[in-house]
């Protein structure tokens, strides 16, 4: 499993590639284990991720880990529940977290919230029609859920480009398509949608920060088309 072939394995940044979930990004890392960030590894999701975490329990950074979605993420903030950042919890779309939110309600940041994509969260936000006021419409630009790019079309001037470029949403990534001159490239580059990877190969000169490249789940296919090109690494 190689990296995509017009990406650069020079220009990869080890802290984008700390927090992404690919197994090959975790391989990578285990050979260059110098060259972790610890911050963005407690945020990664992958299961060896956390079995490294746990076995540096020192290095784990509590805010990053209150954002991840891993069953075991959870039950060491269980375990640990002075350590919880409720902000960042907030936009974590485990259904674990999502209760440990609905039990301590004046810890919920309705912010972060907007950009929950679970199902349970979008149903705390969207149950009370009072809680409208509460939508960060930049935050909900964001949200993957499909009722989320539903209120963003019908509030298409509420939508913030910046972080819908990041949005993986198959809808977002049409819009996107349909309005490329106010894409953020930048995101754009850590969006795990195939059509997303497209665009920065066919617009690879506006490809500016690696750290994001390297986030990207999918610069490292599994499935690959035949006679597709890869680059070795490494």
């Amino acid at each position: 499993m190689n990296l995509l072939d017009w990406i650069d394995p020079n220009k990869l940044d080890f802290s984008g590639l700390s927090k992404n979930t690919n197994p090959r990004a975790l391989e990578l890392l285990e050979q260059h284990p110098e060259k972790i960030n610890w911050n963005e590894l407690s945020r990664n999701a992958n299961p060896r991720a956390l079995e490294l975490l746990e076995q540096h329990p020192e290095k784990i950074n509590w805010n990053e880990l209150s954002r991840n979605t891993n069953p075991r993420a959870l039950e060491l903030l269980l375990q640990h529940p002075n350590k919880i950042y409720w902000y960042e919890l907030s936009s974590n779309t485990n259904p674990k977290a999502i209760k440990l939110l609905k039990k301590n309600p004046k810890n919920n940041c309705w912010s972060q919230f907007s950009e929950n994509s679970g199902d349970k969260a979008l149903e705390l936000l969207l149950k009370n029609p009072k809680n409208m006021n509460k939508i960060n419409w930049s935050m909900l630009s964001a949200n993957s859920h499909p009722k989320a790019l539903e209120l963003l079309e019908q509030n298409p001037e509420k939508i913030n480009w910046y972080y819908l470029s990041g949005n993986s949403n198959p809808k977002a990534l049409e819009l996107l398509e349909q309005n490329q001159e106010k894409i953020y490239w930048t995101q754009l580059s850590g969006n795990s949608h195939p059509k997303a990877l497209e665009l920065l190969k066919q617009n690879q000169d506006k490809i500016d920060d690696w750290y994001y490249l390297s986030t990207n789940t999918y610069i490292f296919e599994i499935i690959e088309p035949k006679g597709a090109k890869r680059a070795h690494i490494f």
